[in-house]
C-alpha cells in the first residue's frame, strides 16, 4: 500500500494546518499583495482589482452551501482534496496572462526618421532623447512626434489595447476556481476537525492550531511575495532593462507570478495525500470502554455472542426476552460512548426496538427546508451572521488595499510595502490565535462570554480605523494635460517638444513637495549617466538657485519628516488591527456554533454563515473600497497603448475615505453583537 503507517488525529491535523499555511499565503498573502503590480502591467483600475479580490468570494459563495450539504453526506476528507486541486487549477489559470501578453518589446516602440527603440531605453529631454541602449557612447537624437503613426503600429497599439481589456476577464475566472477551494479550507475542515477530535477540549485546540498556521501563512504570503516583487516580472529581460528601472521606481513591475506557479504545483500534490484520510478516527480507547462496560453488566455470553469485531459492526439480533431487556439497558450507554469515539453506529438490522429505532432517525426524515428555517428563526444567529458579514467585509477589504495605502501615502516601493505588511502581520495573527483559543477554553465554549468578548474587541477597533484618517500630503506633479503651480508647463512642452504619453518621473534634488511627469517637462538638456541626474533644467524654482547649479534625480520625491511619524502611526494600526481580528476568530466561531444550538446542524449553520458573509461582506467589500479609492484619482495617465492607470491620488481623500469605511462599519457591527448578546440569553433561558 502506497501509506502504509498509521493516520491518526496528530498527523491529519499536521498535515491539514499545512494545507492552511499554504491556502492563506496564495489567497490571503500573494492575493493582495499583487493589486498595484496587476494594475500596472494590466492598466485596471482599483475597481476592478477589487473586482478581481471579490471573485475569489464568488466561487467560495457558489460551492460553500452545496459543499456544505455534500461533505455532511459524503468524505469530508474528499472534499477538503478536491478544495486543494481547485486552488491548483486556479493558479494555472491565474499565471496565463503573464505568459500570454504581448511582447513589451514590440509594444513600445519610439520611432523618428532614424532611430526605432524600445521607449525604455530612452531619455526624454528638451527637443532631444538619449539612447541608453549603447552604453558606452551617448546618442542623442531629435524627436518627432507630428508623424503619423504606421497602419503596423496602430495594429500592434490596438491589439495590445484589447489584450489588456479582456486579460483581467482571464484573472477574474482565476480567482473564481481559486474560489470554490475556500468553503473546504473552511467550514468544511473545521466540521472535519470537529468529527475526528478525540475530546472537545482537544477540538479547540486543534482549530487554533490550523488557525494559527492560516495566519501565519498570511504573513508568509506577504513576505515571499514582497521578494518575488523585486524581480522583474519579465525575467528574460532582466539583463536588458534601463539603468534608472529599479524596484522603487513608480514604473517598477514585480514578478508577481512566481509564488501561484510554485506553491500551486505544491497544492496538488498535497491534494493526493488527503484522499488516503478517513472520513473517522477509530478511537481504540472508547472500544475498551464498550467492552468494560458489557462485562460489567454481564451481557457479554462469549458461548452464544459474538464479540464486536470493530466499532462499525452491527448489532446482532437479540432472540430471548432476557437478552432483550439487557441489551436494551446497554444500548443507551453503547450509542453514548460510540458518539463520543467519533465512530458510527449501523442500526439498520436492528428489529428488537421498533421504538429506539423510529427516536434515532426522526431527524433523517425530518425535510432539509424545515431544518433551514428553524435557523433564521433564531435571532442571536442571524444577528452574528450579519455581523460576519461586515468583518468579512473590512477584513477582505482591508488586506487588498493596505498595501497600495502605504505605497501612496508614504511612497513606498510596492515590495517594501508588502513586506512591511508582511512583518506586522505575522506575530499579532500568531498571538492573536493562541490568545483566543486560550480565553475560548476559559469560557468553554459558553456563546454570550464569547460574544460579550467580541463587542469589547470591536469596540477597541473603532478607534483604531479611526487612525488610519492620518495622511501625508501628495506631491505636487508637473504634467502636460495639468500645469498645478507651474503657468509656464504647456509653453514648455510645446517648446521641447515633449511626448505626454511618456511617463519617467523626476524629482529636483531637495524637494519633497513636487516632480514633473518627465525630465522634458522639466526643461531638462542634458543627462549625466555617470551620476544619474538631468542638469541645465529651465523650471527650477527662484528658491533652489540657479538652473545650471540644480539639477533632477529619477523617481519621485521622497516624503518630508513630518510623514515619518504618521507611517509609524500607520504600523501601529496595522499591528493592532490584525491583533484583534485574530482574538476575534474563534470567538466568532464558537458563538455561531452556539447561537445555532444544534449538533446535527452546524455544519449546515457554518455553511449558511459563510454563505452571507461571502454574499454581503467578502463579495461587495473590495468593490466598494475600490470605487471609492477612484474616487481620490488626481492623475489618469495613458500610455502608448491608449490605456488608463492611476498615477496619483488626493491622500487627504483617500485616507478619509479608508478610515471612515471602517469605523462606520465597525460600530454597525458593534451594536449588533450587543443584540445578540441579549438573544443569546434569552435563547438560554428557553432551554
Amino acid at each position: 500500500m502506497l501509506f502504509d503507517f498509521k493516520i491518526n488525529d496528530k498527523f491529519i491535523i499536521t498535515w491539514l494546518s499545512l494545507c492552511a499555511f499554504l491556502h492563506n499565503i496564495l489567497m490571503n498573502g500573494t492575493n493582495n499583495v499583487i493589486i498595484s503590480s496587476l494594475q500596472k502591467e494590466f492598466y485596471l483600475s482599483s475597481r476592478e482589482t477589487g473586482v478581481y479580490v471579490s471573485v475569489y468570494d464568488i466561487g467560495s459563495l457558489c460551492s460553500s452551501i452545496l459543499i456544505s450539504f455534500a461533505a455532511a453526506r459524503g468524505s469530508k476528507p474528499r472534499w477538503i482534496a478536491f478544495g486543494m486541486i481547485m486552488l491548483f487549477v486556479g493558479c494555472m489559470i491565474n499565471v496565463l496572462p503573464h505568459f500570454i501578453k504581448p511582447d513589451h518589446s514590440s509594444q513600445k516602440k519610439f520611432s523618428n526618421s532614424s532611430h526605432v527603440i524600445n521607449s525604455d531605453d530612452i531619455v526624454e529631454l528638451c527637443n532631444y532623447s538619449l539612447s541608453t541602449q549603447n552604453h558606452q557612447a551617448d546618442v542623442y537624437f531629435p524627436r518627432n512626434y507630428t508623424s503619423p503613426a504606421s497602419p503596423v503600429d496602430q495594429t500592434k497599439t490596438a491589439s495590445s489595447s484589447i489584450f489588456g481589456f479582456q486579460v483581467k476577464y482571464l484573472l477574474y475566472i482565476a480567482n473564481i476556481v481559486n474560489g470554490l477551494s475556500s468553503a473546504s479550507m473552511t467550514t468544511i475542515t473545521f466540521s472535519y476537525i470537529e468529527d475526528f477530535a478525540p475530546s472537545k477540549k482537544l477540538s479547540s485546540v486543534y482549530e487554533s492550531i490550523y488557525f494559527v498556521m492560516g495566519a501565519f501563512g498570511v504573513g508568509v504570503g506577504f513576505m515571499i511575495t514582497s521578494w518575488c516583487l523585486k524581480i522583474h516580472t519579465d525575467i528574460d529581460r532582466m539583463k536588458e532593462l534601463p539603468f534608472w528601472l529599479n524596484p522603487s521606481h513608480p514604473n517598477w513591475i514585480g514578478a508577481w507570478w512566481i509564488p501561484f506557479l510554485a506553491f500551486g504545483i505544491v497544492a496538488f500534490f498535497m491534494a493526493i495525500v488527503i484522499t488516503f484520510f478517513p472520513q473517522k478516527i477509530h478511537n481504540q480507547n472508547a472500544h475498551q470502554k464498550l467492552n468494560d462496560l458489557s462485562q460489567l453488566n454481564g451481557t457479554e455470553k462469549k458461548s452464544d455472542k459474538p464479540a464486536f469485531d470493530s466499532l462499525n459492526t452491527d448489532i446482532e439480533v437479540v432472540d430471548n426476552d432476557l437478552d432483550l431487556q439487557e441489551r436494551d439497558y446497554e444500548d443507551s450507554k453503547f450509542l453514548s460512548a460510540l458518539k463520543n469515539a467519533g465512530s458510527i453506529l449501523s442500526i439498520d438490522r436492528v428489529n428488537h426496538d421498533m421504538a429506539k429505532s423510529e427516536s434515532i432517525l426522526s431527524l433523517e426524515k425530518q425535510s432539509l427546508l424545515e431544518k433551514t428555517l428553524c435557523l433564521f428563526k433564531k435571532p442571536a444567529y442571524i444577528l452574528v451572521v450579519i455581523c460576519a458579514a461586515i468583518e468579512g467585509l473590512l477584513q477582505n477589504s482591508f488586506l487588498a488595499f493596505a498595501a497600495l495605502f502605504l505605497e501612496y501615502q508614504y511612497r513606498l516601493a510596492s515590495g517594501s510595502a508588502s513586506l512591511v505588511i508582511g512583518i506586522l502581520s505575522m506575530p499579532p495573527l500568531i498571538i492573536g490565535g493562541l490568545v483566543s483559543s486560550l480565553i475560548v477554553n476559559k469560557f468553554k465554549s459558553d456563546t454570550r462570554k464569547c460574544l460579550k468578548f467580541i463587542a469589547m474587541v470591536l469596540f477597541v477597533n473603532i478607534f483604531i480605523y479611526a487612525g488610519f484618517m492620518i495622511f501625508c500630503k501628495e506631491p505636487n506633479m508637473v504634467s502636460i494635460e495639468e500645469s498645478l503651480n507651474y503657468e509656464h508647463a504647456f509653453t514648455v512642452a510645446e517648446d521641447c517638444n515633449c511626448n505626454k504619453k511618456m511617463f519617467k518621473p523626476v524629482c529636483l534634488k531637495g524637494s519633497n513637495d513636487t516632480f514633473f511627469q518627465s525630465a522634458c517637462l522639466a526643461g531638462c538638456f542634458y543627462f549625466d549617466k555617470e551620476k544619474e541626474v538631468y542638469n541645465n533644467c529651465t523650471q527650477v524654482p527662484s528658491s533652489f538657485g540657479e538652473p545650471n547649479t540644480s539639477y533632477f534625480i529619477n523617481g519621485l520625491c521622497p516624503t518630508d519628516s513630518s510623514c515619518s511619524l504618521r507611517l509609524v502611526v500607520s504600523y501601529v494600526c496595522i499591528f493592532l488591527l490584525m491583533l484583534m481580528n485574530a482574538l476575534t476568530f474563534l470567538p466568532f466561531l464558537k458563538a455561531a456554533i452556539g447561537c445555532i444550538d444544534n449538533e446535527e446542524m452546524n455544519s449546515i449553520g457554518l455553511g449558511f454563515k459563510q454563505f452571507f458573509m461571502n454574499a454581503f461582506g467578502t463579495i461587495p467589500g473590495p468593490i466598494i473600497f475600490g470605487s471609492v479609492i477612484d474616487s481620490t484619482c488626481i492623475y489618469w495617465h495613458d500610455d502608448v497603448n491608449d490605456q488608463s492607470v492611476c498615477k496619483l491620488y488626493n491622500n487627504e481623500k483617500f485616507a478619509f475615505g479608508f478610515g471612515v469605511l471602517g469605523v462606520g462599519f465597525k460600530t454597525v457591527c458593534f451594536i449588533l453583537i450587543v443584540l445578540s448578546i441579549r438573544f443569546a440569553k434569552k435563547q438560554q433561558n428557553t432551554k
